[in-house]
């Protein structure tokens, strides 16, 4: 597969809020017992923020250069925007959309902007201080865009959501599938709002959820489900993802991946992994939310009804599911949808060019060395540092952009090994590498600095 370029290049920066998703999620379930309810303020400022931390992330992945203007814009860009879409409309939060639109935006304002000259009294908005103005302008007014335009879409949102409470195991299908597929447009809200708090009723209380609190016997439908994905269908992944690193650096892979296993099953909370592998393969999002919707129907099918007051974890499971005989059900069905998820999962990623999260090169002197020599190589063969625009480094892979396809020693660059390096268009080069990412990363750093990405 063909992965869209703006996506590749923010796959490294977003991994620092990855990280932070984990400790959030623990302090977020902990918060819900009164004890521990003072430590849910750290929990709710990460996943608050997280719109405004993606659009810091992308605008820091996209740029090639002046990102600590280009980040400091995003963030004026992000604030502004969404200040004023809540002002034209107060529901409906854009959640993630709205920082990956902040983000695309400022790095687009300071591509075309970035050659404008000011003389005379407008001197000073020249060199890159244009930009956090620019940016605040045009914020206000894809604000004020989006908060007239976003609500159609949140009404159709609703519309389908009323469609599946009443379209039997086709609209449980659907709920799943849209669930996880509209949660970085932050859309899903809607389909829950109904389902969960409007639809059905049971002694004058409406809702999946609130009737399923109230003890309503009929109610769980549209939560069982999740109970097979979050507690077993996503760990699955997760190990698929561990198992196709290289041996030799799993152990890096263990904090970050074992903590977010355990979060997902304990609690329920499945952003520390959807959002892990959302932009590096969307592909995979979407067969996850359609075995999401498929486990939805599957508990339904099965006559399975178990809801939750936080989310679908074994926190919840396990207080709940005495209230139906059948909530067993869960435990079997889980483990055949753990098998379909993980071998689904590890037969994806076996022929693609993807390299998990901390699957790094083993560090080694001579190899080292051997990098910043085939570097220096490489450098003349593309006609030298000055004529190097910029490097896209990604593991085993590097995009190379030149100014001037002129400048190329035709000569040298035929010593290299044709499989090794590609030529995509006249000025830009792949170089492909299974054994040196690493170490190339850390020898193109050393020579260009910031054009490096």
């Amino acid at each position: 597969m063909k992965e869209v370029r703006w996506l590749r290049k923010i796959e490294k920066s977003y991994l620092f809020i990855i990280l932070l998703l984990p400790l959030a999620a623990i302090m977020l379930r902990l918060s819900t017992y009164e004890t521990f309810s003072w430590l849910g303020v750290y929990g709710t400022v990460i996943y608050n923020n997280l719109p405004l931390f993606y659009a810091m992330a992308i605008a820091y992945g996209l740029s090639t250069s002046n990102r600590g203007v280009i980040v400091f814009s995003t963030v004026i860009f992000y604030l502004i925007f969404e200040a004023t879409y809540k002002t034209v409309k107060s529901e409906n939060d854009l959640y993630i959309l709205g920082g990956i639109l902040s983000g695309i935006s400022v790095v687009l304002i300071e591509k075309y902007t970035r050659r404008i000259d000011f003389h005379g009294a407008f001197e000073l908005l020249s060199e890159n201080r244009n930009l956090p103005v620019f940016s605040s302008i045009f914020a206000f007014i894809l604000g004020a865009a989006m908060g007239r335009i976003w609500p159609i879409f949140s009404k159709i949102i609703t519309g389908l959501g009323y469609w599946i409470g009443h379209s039997s195991y086709l609209g449980t299908f659907v709920y799943g599938f849209l669930n996880r597929l509209l949660l970085p447009l932050g859309l899903h809200h809607n389909l829950n709002s109904y389902l969960w708090y409007d639809f059905g009723e049971y002694n004058q209380i409406t809702g999946d959820m609130n009737r399923f609190m109230a003890g309503d016997p009929s109610a769980g439908t549209y939560m069982s489900g999740f109970y097979i994905v979050m507690m077993f269908g996503l760990p699955a992944l997760m190990l698929a993802f561990y198992f196709k690193a290289r041996k030799a650096n799993r152990k890096a892979l263990r904090c970050l991946y074992a903590m977010s296993i355990l979060i997902s099953i304990t609690t329920g909370i499945t952003e520390p992994i959807e959002l892990l592998f959302l932009f590096l393969l969307p592909r995979l999002y979407l067969i996850h939310s359609v075995f999401t919707g498929l486990g939805l129907v599957t508990a339904e099918i099965f006559n399975i009804k178990i809801g939750f007051d936080f989310s679908a974890g074994l926190i919840d499971f396990l207080t709940y599911y005495q209230r139906q005989p059948g909530s067993y059900k869960i435990l079997i069905l889980g483990v055949v949808f753990f098998i379909l998820y993980y071998y689904i999962t590890y037969l994806y990623l076996k022929n693609k060019m993807f390299i998990v999260p901390g699957d790094q090169i083993e560090n080694d002197v001579n190899q080292r060395l051997l990098a910043s020599e085939y570097v220096l190589q490489l450098t003349e063969a593309l006609g030298g540092k000055e004529n190097i625009q910029y490097i896209n480094t990604k593991f085993t892979r590097f995009e190379i952009q030149i100014f001037q396809a002129e400048k190329i020693n035709n000569a040298l660059l035929e010593t290299f090994e044709k499989g090794q390096l590609l030529r995509i268009h006249a000025k830009t080069f792949q170089l492909v590498t299974s054994n040196q990412g690493r170490f190339l990363i850390e020898a193109f750093r050393a020579m260009f600095r910031e054009r490096v990405v």
